[in-house]
């Protein structure tokens, strides 16, 4: 798995709510000491029992499993003491078939996965939404154009309409260009962090149709 190292920022999915947090020790193990924002001891005591971390690193996102064992004071912080049970889900940026595109995409930055709000198309709420397109695409993540500025970190839930349909999906940052000869002042690389598996073989569908489409036209 990725190598865990002190300073590493993750986020820590308790039930419905997600926390942000970085590894303040790695011991072996497998046991992880971490400082997790806005998480108090009672919190802690009654609620984190097993929990979800996500890792972000430079080709991806890792996932997995943890167990709380207890919480302590050290060097005059609060930490909790985690151990990981399983070896983690790896979701790398190039795993998935990628094809270039245009797709019109609506979005927002929101705090966390669990703040994000439900935003359906038809919602008033969708159409004060930021406006960009995709320009490329994979189960993953995509590639994406706006004259929005958002930051490398920023969570951001959008609306993405493939095929006459809006995909609802929640992504992560992962880095900012500023664009110089374009119309769009800004263009991001985005993994997804939370998409139903449905939407991600649409997404999958998609993609291997428009590779096969362009296959056909080489031939002819």
């Amino acid at each position: 798995m990725h190598e865990i190292k002190k300073g590493d920022k993750f986020e820590i999915k308790i039930g419905a709510q997600t926390y942000n947090g970085f590894v303040h020790e790695y011991i072996e193990d497998d046991f992880i000491m971490v400082n997790i924002a806005n998480l108090c001891e009672n919190a802690v005591a009654s609620t984190l029992k097993k929990c979800v971390i996500s890792f972000m690193f430079d080709g991806g996102i890792i996932s997995f499993d943890a167990d709380f064992i207890e919480m302590c004071k050290q060097d005059h912080l609060s930490l909790v003491r985690l151990k990981h049970n399983s070896e983690g889900e790896r979701i790398y940026r190039r795993e998935f078939l990628r094809c270039e595109c245009s797709l019109p995409i609506r979005f927002a930055v929101v705090k966390d996965i669990a703040s994000a709000p439900e935003v359906e198309e038809d919602q008033p709420a969708a159409q004060q939404l930021s406006e960009g397109s995709a320009k490329d695409i994979g189960g993953g993540g995509m590639r994406f154009v706006t004259n929005t500025e958002v930051e490398n970190g920023d969570t951001i839930k959008f609306l993405l309409l493939l095929e006459g349909e809006y995909l609802i999906i929640v992504g992560k940052i992962l880095h900012k260009y500023k664009m110089s000869l374009s119309l769009a002042k800004f263009q991001y690389r985005v993994i997804f962090i939370d998409i139903s598996p449905e939407d991600r073989e649409k997404i999958v569908k998609f993609v291997f149709d428009e590779h096969k489409k362009a296959g056909n036209s080489e031939k002819n």
